[in-house]
């Protein structure tokens, strides 16, 4: 499982190289796309709806991602905490980020069930919404559902000893949460051990000067 930062390129030097991490690009934050590509770090790219969408910022933020290698998933906008008006920007906006050549994960929001999602049309599901609809029972079938359907899973706003681990157990393949960028010196080691010990694996350091140009920046 990985942990998507937004702002990665400020964090890269205390915790890179590791298969646990990638970056998180979003229409305002206006993150550079060049030392991630340079890494060679998987990203993703989120819609801003949680804070409020702004079409012209998300369309300039598509034309910026087109033909970079390394992409998840871009999320298709969504309502928060309405699954029936995602569902209904969800066909708006499907063909746009094909067209962009872009894999497409649907938010899932509050009131959606597996039977409502046109798994041919996602690459990824996100689950979003509400606490109680992401960690409950809805939450967990849609996540089960997009297992079988052989599709990948991101969860947000995960930052806490007890939802990574929810997470794991469940078998979602990335995360994000916006504690890891401002308290990354702590929380983030802790989560990176929190997974490298569920795995069974030993978390290696890599010094910044060995990155690419030590190209590290939101610039």
């Amino acid at each position: 499982m990985k942990i998507l930062i937004n702002g990665f390129g400020s964090k890269l030097h205390r915790w890179w190289p590791s298969p646990y991490l990638g970056a998180l690009f979003s229409p305002s934050a206006g993150n550079s796309t060049k030392p991630i590509v340079q890494n060679s770090i998987p990203w993703a790219a989120d819609n801003d709806c949680f804070t409020g969408f702004n079409e012209q910022k998300y369309r300039k933020m598509l034309i910026k991602l087109v033909n970079h290698p390394g992409c998840l998933f871009v999320t298709a906008p969504d309502k928060v905490k309405d699954g029936k008006e995602t569902l209904s920007l969800f066909e708006v906006w499907q063909p746009v980020l094909k067209a962009h050549h872009l894999p497409v994960a649907l938010v899932a929001q509050d009131g959606m069930s597996p039977s409502d999602i046109e798994w041919r049309e996602i690459d990824w599901i996100f689950i979003g919404g509400s606490t109680e609809f992401k960690v409950g029972k809805d939450g967990k079938k849609i996540i089960e559902r997009a297992k079988e359907e052989n599709k990948k899973v991101h969860m947000g706003r995960v930052s806490t000893y007890e939802r990574i681990k929810y997470c794991l157990e469940s078998g979602v393949d990335t995360i994000d949460g916006t504690r890891f960028s401002w308290f990354d010196k702590k929380l983030l080691g802790a989560a990176l051990d929190q997974i490298h010990t569920f795995f069974g694996t030993e978390r290696v350091a890599c010094p910044y000067s060995e990155l690419t140009n030590g190209a590290v920046s939101n610039v």
